[in-house]
């Protein structure tokens, strides 16, 4: 491991341990904040059902500089990646629009939800 930073990797949402998946899940909500930026971006890699839950959670209280943008990305691939058939992904990224305080982060949420709409169309994203 990179300084103890969780590393991604080209694994599968399948293939990623379980172990692997946990460690991603409490470096995402911990204090270093090198190991927290890379937990969340491993995470757009593990499986959606335990995905899902950290990203919502880093995409309303993260650091609105590094973490929810990495947050939105993270949730895109998950979106492209898992699919988003029961409308979660979207709902967070709707609340993001909605209740966002951050314009910048309003409209990168706002333009990673249109990708994510396109794709449940069957549309490429942008």
């Amino acid at each position: 491991m990179n300084g103890g930073a969780p590393q991604a990797s080209a694994d599968t949402a399948g293939a990623t341990s379980g172990d692997t998946v946990g460690k991603w899940v409490a470096a995402a909500g911990g204090a270093d904040a090198k190991a927290r930026e890379a937990a969340i971006a491993a995470l757009a890699k593990a499986p959606r059902a335990q995905a899902l839950p950290v990203l919502t959670r880093v995409l309303k209280s993260g650091d609105p500089r590094t973490d929810k943008p990495l947050a939105l990305r993270s949730l895109r691939t998950l979106a492209i990646d898992q699919g988003d058939a029961d409308n979660h992904i979207r709902e967070a990224l709707r609340e993001a629009v909605y209740h966002g305080d951050d314009d910048a982060l309003v409209q990168s949420a706002q333009t990673t939800l249109d990708d994510v709409e396109a794709v449940a169309a069957g549309r490429r994203p942008r």
